[in-house]
């Protein structure tokens, strides 16, 4: 029981890292092509 409990919080705490580097690709993603659209 205890077993699950811990890979269910790493399950957890994994796919918010995901999320979050996900989130941040879509920025940087978004202010590139902000940027390409400013300079041309």
């Amino acid at each position: 029981m205890k077993a699950t409990v811990i890979y269910a919080v790493d399950e957890m705490r994994l796919a918010k890292f995901i999320w979050r580097f996900d989130f941040l690709y879509v920025i940087i993603v978004y202010v590139e092509s902000f940027d390409v659209n400013v300079y041309t």
